[in-house]
């Protein structure tokens, strides 16, 4: 037995013992019992009208997988107009068909955690005159292109298939999109297209085909299904043995072998979801061979991986001499390229995240992009460098999505006449609960004005008379480190350096439970968590107010970084009292955030013989 086989065996059983039980195995293995094969259900299609890309970034829609995928899922409702009607969405089919893809689509961000991959769903029930589950694959242009005419696209339907995808990008400004036609099988007693066909998607896009029931996979299954299917959107080949394709036959952007190909001699032989949908969906698995077809392959094990491990260049324009009183003004441009793909057109999801420099190695700061925007992976720029009296050596580096750096460029320039460098002290509060801050500052006589904002281009922001203590609003930002920009003007007109703050707003108290345990003594198990500035303080109240005490909480123990915020966690043990029949708690973090009172109670039991063993009481929690 091959050592797939024996892992196949161990799958199933670990899945039958924890209530998963499939119905057939699908393409993992010939039985008689699987459902049809997922044969013959990926197509190259045509590339690209050359009138409809000239202007994209990229030659296909789904070149990778990576970024922001935006995707629309197409059902298909016939009108009667030439076909009878067969067919009718429900509310309840629509919902779950959503949910299915979703679950697919979720299951894949799940598989590429390096790939900073995000798919945007949208729903779109359209008119036909056609009834699509009456069709044969060769015959999809009639109702595809129907479709697609009513969505307001014209030509042939790939033509319009791609148009399609290429406008779903602009609007959702997503780095690809995709299409996903699921034609309704409801009343099909065999859930397959006329050709016997349960779904299909062509390589690298620009859509994928399914009927509502994918055959006798049946439609619960229906994300098992797609998640194959979107493989092939993204670059990813069949392997089980009835497709046929050779260990050595490459696919996706970077041009890589079907290495874990059933058909013999392959290097690889594990479980994957573009041959074995059922059980890999399961215990989610995609063998390294599909990974690298779609994109996901990192071959200097530097943790990028390839297609996002770029490096941007930086070029500066020569420097005009300066005359005295001026300061320098500096252009240049970064651009970002693609890693190189070698069949498919190179393209190159990165962008220029920011532009920085800094002057006779003080701290980096901000460059304004001449459009206003670090938005794309060419971008202009431009500095009046806010320089003083003095020779000054200036550094510029890019910095791309993945904050990868350009190489640094130096410049040497020499200011006259402009003045002696002023001193700005700049202080904020490191933490705060407050929707405002009210900084100190200390600055020159001849200081007039300054500006403050959470922009570091200060895109958001007019100047404001010069005051010692600025109160800056913080609303709508969400809860984390937020950095504060600073910069001032001087009485002839002289903009200072950048001074850059990082306060953190915590404004979310804590969250936590008390378990009331009886050993050998009573006592009170209690935890907590806090998103940002750490527990500080426990109120303790037992037996409705009849004692209450604060245990000041030590140094938390860092476990986590949640979107900005860090995550502290807290557990300590309190002694209680043999007479404490309830005890409550509420938590305080170091922002001052406290928590609603978390309670529990215990009702004592009579024993009438004592035993070696430990007696666990039954406890009521209830959050106050």
């Amino acid at each position: 037995m091959r050592p797939y086989c024996h892992t196949l065996l161990l799958y199933c059983f670990i899945l039958t013992l924890s209530g998963v039980y499939p119905m057939s195995l699908g393409a993992l293995a010939s039985t008689d019992d699987e459902p049809e094969a997922l044969v013959g259900d990926a197509f190259w299609p045509p590339p690209p009208p050359p009138d409809l890309s000239h202007h994209e970034i990229t030659a296909g829609p789904s070149q990778f997988m990576a970024g922001n995928v935006a995707v629309m899922l197409i059902l298909p409702e016939s009108n009667g107009r030439i076909d009878p009607v067969l067919e009718q969405w429900t509310s309840d089919q629509i919902n779950h068909i959503t949910t299915q893809v979703k679950e697919a689509l979720d299951w894949w961000v799940e598989r590429v955690p390096r790939a900073r991959l995000r798919f945007q769903l949208e729903t779109r029930i359209v008119p036909t005159a056609f009834e699509p589950i009456r069709y044969r694959q060769h015959e999809e242009g009639l109702w595809i292109g129907d479709v697609l005419r009513q969505m307001g696209y014209s030509g042939n339907y790939f033509e319009q298939a791609y148009a399609a995808t290429y406008d779903l990008r602009r609007q959702t400004d997503s780095d690809w999109a995709t299409l996903i036609f699921v034609a309704n099988s409801a009343n099909s007693p065999s859930g397959r297209f006329k050709d016997n066909r349960l779904g299909y998607a062509y390589i690298n896009g620009p859509f994928t085909v399914l009927t509502s029931d994918v055959g006798s996979y049946g439609t619960q299954r229906l994300s098992m299904v797609l998640a194959h299917e979107i493989g092939h959107i993204f670059g990813a080949q069949d392997q089980y043995q009835a497709a046929q394709v050779r260990c050595d036959q490459r696919s996706g952007y970077l041009h890589m072998p079907t290495s874990n190909s059933q058909i013999g001699g392959c290097p690889l032989n594990e479980p994957s979801i573009m041959l074995s949908p059922i059980i890999a969906y399961s215990i989610g698995a995609v063998d390294p061979s599909a990974l690298a077809q779609i994109g996901y392959h990192d071959r200097n094990g530097n943790g990028i991986i390839d297609p996002l491990d770029t490096t941007p260049e930086l070029y500066l324009n020569p420097v005009e001499p300066l005359l005295p009183g001026q300061r320098p003004l500096i252009y240049g441009y970064s651009i970002d390229r693609g890693y190189p793909a070698p069949m498919q057109t190179t393209v190159n999801i990165n962008r220029i995240e920011r532009v920085e420099y800094r002057a006779n190695n003080g701290p980096w700061q901000p460059v304004i992009p001449t459009d206003g925007a670090f938005d794309s992976a060419a971008e202009e720029f431009y500095l009046e460098a806010p320089l003083y009296d003095g020779t000054h050596l200036l550094e510029f580096r890019a910095v791309n999505t993945m904050d990868t750096s350009s190489t640094i460029q130096q410049v040497s320039v020499t200011v006259s006449d402009v003045g002696s460098l002023p001193i700005y002290i700049v202080d904020t509060p490191a933490l705060t609960r407050n929707a405002a801050i009210t900084l100190t500052i200390t600055a020159p006589v001849p200081t007039e004005a300054l500006q403050i904002s959470s922009d570091p281009h200060f895109s958001d922001t007019v100047w404001q008379p010069f005051t010692r203590h600025p109160v800056f609003a913080l609303e709508g930002q969400a809860d984390g480190s937020i950095p504060i920009y600073i910069r001032f003007q001087d009485a002839t007109g002289h903009i200072s350096s950048i001074y850059t703050r990082q306060v953190l707003l915590d404004t979310t108290p804590p969250t936590g439970q008390v378990v009331l345990d009886r050993d050998l003594n009573l006592r009170a198990l209690v935890s907590a968590e806090d998103h940002g500035s750490g527990v500080a303080l426990i109120e303790v109240e037992i037996n409705a107010g009849e004692q209450r005490w604060q245990i000041q909480a030590p140094e938390a123990e860092i476990t986590a970084v949640v979107d900005r915020t860090r995550l502290f966690t807290y557990h300590t043990v309190v002694e209680l009292p043999a007479s404490t029949t309830s005890i409550r708690v509420c938590f305080q973090d170091a922002a001052g955030n406290v928590s609603p009172y978390v309670q529990a109670s215990i009702e004592r039991e009579v024993i009438e013989e004592p035993t070696q063993q430990q007696v666990f009481l039954p406890l009521i929690l209830a959050a106050l």
